[in-house]
């Protein structure tokens, strides 16, 4: 009697720790899908850092370009 007792004990508690599992494999499904379009914002985030960086070296030729093109205006002005 004692080790039927124990077999169906083991049998609840087995599927008391496998209804749980099931539980929180829902709720890690769940989590998942939510960090998915956090993910995908992080990347767009990355390429945007990037572009960004890319703008600012630009813009920083650009500043010595016009630079020497204001040397060169100057230097013509005091010419004449």
């Amino acid at each position: 009697m004692k080790s039927s007792v124990r077999s169906q004990h083991k049998e609840k508690t087995l599927a008391n720790i496998s209804g749980q599992l099931q539980k929180q494999s829902a709720k890690i499904d769940k989590v998942v899908q939510m960090l998915q379009p956090l993910q995908k914002n992080l990347e767009s985030s990355k390429k945007q850092t990037h572009l960004i960086i890319e703008l600012r070296t630009h813009v920083k030729q650009l500043q010595k370009q016009l630079s020497q093109i204001n040397k060169g205006i100057r230097t013509q002005l005091n010419k004449k």
